[in-house]
């Protein structure tokens, strides 16, 4: 089960309901993920917009570094 990523960490979701991932070549279900209550979304859009204005220094590249590491 895959977890949220919220404001630089690693997030259980407490969603009793499980949500399949699907690959879209092929259809078939890669992962899930835990439905996450409004709680958690309205925490994930608050740490998104602090990091907003630094994110958008960074080059392309560096971002792809990024998201490459968490992956």
């Amino acid at each position: 089960m895959l977890s949220n990523y919220i404001d630089g960490r690693f997030v259980e979701a407490s969603g009793a309901a499980a949500i399949p991932v699907l690959n879209p070549a092929r259809g078939t279900v890669i992962a899930e993920i835990r439905d996450s209550p409004r709680s958690a979304v309205d925490e994930a859009v608050a740490a998104a917009r602090r990091a907003q204005a630094d994110w958008g220094r960074h080059t392309n590249s560096e971002r792809a570094a990024y998201l490459r590491r968490i992956a």
